[in-house]
């Protein structure tokens, strides 16, 4: 059962502005604006470089941002993240602040794609470039000052969707090892039940947006999605990396994101999740100051600093 009422201090500008856009592909590109608008009001502090991976699959090159603490010579732990988006719009530049954040308690790399969207590429193309830009990585630790050996993967939204497919696909393909990943309030199930007892006022990605951006994600599967499309639908969790997670009691993927974990826990995989009273969907972006966001920042800092002390970093 979702709380009543969101945490008042999440009331903020962005959230109000995100929730007046229609729910609509018109939508759907003006969220995709607001994210690009974010390339200019980068955070202080950060070394930012940008690189052109060559994509073995055959696609375009994938562009690439390396994101670390400026000022910090030592070899960190590696973090390939995946920003969200509804797998058709936005880039990692929405998530600069949030890196900035993270990395202000935990020194570390992010490595962010920009992978292709739905709106133009449906699945697996997606899939494919974060295949892509795991390769890139393990083989890229000394370029990007990465302590070796090691890559952790985090992805918010749709992101935190392919983070999960891409945990599924380097168990069972010839990738890289993930040593852990991090899905905050993922897309993980197409067939997601709304929760009705959020109030519309409180939601930031709404039912009809959803049904939108999958029907575009999926739009070239012809039966039923595999569960490197869907990763809710996999029929096995066994054998995946660590995972940690949270969810907002505001968020439409609420049911889906428990039941996932209790999946991957029944499964054997180590697992760290909670639910956070009165966030909304994307609270981290939106009211990153709120109680709630505050909250989940310190989740994330103090789940990472208990994977990166077990590696020795």
């Amino acid at each position: 059962m979702a709380a009543e009422m969101i945490d008042t201090t999440a009331d903020t500008a962005p959230y109000r502005l995100i929730k007046a856009l229609p729910h609509t592909v018109n939508g759907l590109r003006a969220m995709h604006i607001m994210a690009l608008a974010a390339r200019f009001n980068k955070p202080t502090g950060l070394s930012i470089c940008t690189y052109r991976l060559p994509n073995p699959r055959g696609a375009s090159d994938i562009p690439i941002l390396v994101v670390r603490p400026k000022n910090v010579q030592r070899k960190l732990p590696v973090i390939l993240h995946i920003h969200g988006g509804g797998y058709a719009v936005g880039t990692p530049y929405q998530d600069l602040a949030f890196m900035a954040r993270i990395m202000r308690s935990v020194p570390c790399v992010f490595v962010a794609p920009f992978y292709r969207k739905s709106l133009h590429h449906p699945h697996p193309a997606a899939l494919d470039d974060c295949r892509a830009s795991l390769e890139w990585v393990s083989e890229n630790f000394a370029q990007i000052g990465g302590r070796p050996d090691q890559i952790f993967t985090m992805g918010l939204s749709a992101g935190g969707g392919l983070v999960a497919a891409l945990a599924q696909a380097a168990r069972d393909e010839d990738l890289p090892k993930i040593s852990g990943q991090i899905i905050i309030a993922g897309m993980l199930d197409d067939q997601s039940e709304a929760l009705s007892d959020i109030e519309p006022k409180f939601v930031t990605w709404s039912r009809e947006l959803n049904r939108l951006a999958w029907n575009k994600y999926l739009s070239l599967v012809d039966q039923a999605p595999p569960s490197l499309a869907v990763p809710a639908r996999a029929a096995s969790l066994a054998g995946l990396p660590p995972a940690v997670g949270y969810i907002g009691d505001h968020d439409l993927f609420l049911a889906q994101n428990v039941r996932y974990f209790e999946r991957l826990s029944a499964s054997g995989v180590d697992t760290t999740f909670e639910v956070l009273p009165g966030a909304y969907h994307g609270i981290e972006s939106f009211a990153p100051l709120s109680v709630a966001g505050q909250k989940a920042d310190n989740f994330i800092a103090r789940n990472l600093n208990a994977w990166f002390a077990e590696g020795g970093a």
